[in-house]
């Protein structure tokens, strides 16, 4: 039996309703993210640490910090590079940036864990005759390498608390 486009079209949201899915942002969102916002993000070191730090603020409270937090987020970053791409004279063209962040949410009372892991992203840049040019091709990668973990984490951050 082949169904017609139209039919397909009309039995797809009853097949959607039957299901037992939720949405992320649904009808919990405001619980959701009144818990996420209630996290303090602990400070994290050197400028790679500052940028993930503001950017998860941005992502989890973005009013600010609480003063009475419920939980603490605790992340680790690291950074590798490996070489790709080779001149004849066997010199590097272009780098592979690998960021990977481990986190732990716990509560701040009894310091129980409610989720931990690990994330990360890879961007590459090139390296270009001018030094400039080199330092912000690779600043723009470990700028996207940083907004893949941000949301990565907060999206992993609100499955968690919903």
């Amino acid at each position: 039996m082949r169904f017609s486009r139209r039919s397909f079209a009309l039995a797809l949201p009853l097949a959607i309703a039957a299901c037992n899915v939720r949405p992320l942002h649904g009808s919990r969102s405001g619980e959701v993210t009144s818990e996420l916002s209630a996290t303090r993000i602990a400070p994290l070191s050197n400028r790679l640490g500052q940028q993930l730090h503001n950017m998860l603020r941005d992502r989890i409270n973005p009013l600010g910090q609480p003063s009475d937090p419920a939980y603490e987020l605790r992340v680790n970053l690291s950074r590798r590079e490996a070489e790709s791409g080779l001149r004849e004279d066997e010199t590097a063209t272009r780098i592979t940036l690998t960021l990977t962040a481990q986190y732990t949410l716990k509560t701040t009372g009894a310091g129980e864990v409610v989720t931990k892991g690990t994330t990360g992203a890879q961007a590459v840049f090139n390296i270009l005759e001018n030094r400039y040019s080199s330092l912000v091709s690779e600043q723009s990668a470990e700028e996207r390498a940083l907004i893949i973990i941000a949301d990565s984490i907060a999206t992993r951050l609100t499955t968690a608390l919903n």
